[in-house]
């Protein structure tokens, strides 16, 4: 990007602004059955864009499954 930026004069970035564009196709949600069901600011909601339970592999599970230790349910999604 910066090789691509100093040749062309142009100023490419890796960030965007569509984040309602994002937030449309993320139909895939799930929430939480302990207790951060009941604390913000998710309240135990997880949306994704593929149909995808939550799980280790998510940078944040294994700080949940620690301090919460609750299960995800699928509410909705295609």
């Amino acid at each position: 990007m910066y090789q691509i930026n100093s040749i062309t004069k142009l100023n490419i970035t890796v960030y965007h602004t569509f984040h309602n564009e994002v937030e449309f196709y993320k139909k895939h949600i799930w929430r939480c059955g302990g207790r951060c069901k009941d604390q913000p600011p998710y309240f135990g909601y997880v949306k994704r864009s593929m149909n995808r339970a939550p799980q280790p592999a998510d940078f944040w599970f294994n700080e949940h499954k620690r301090t919460c230790g609750g299960n995800f349910t699928k509410l909705s999604g295609p």
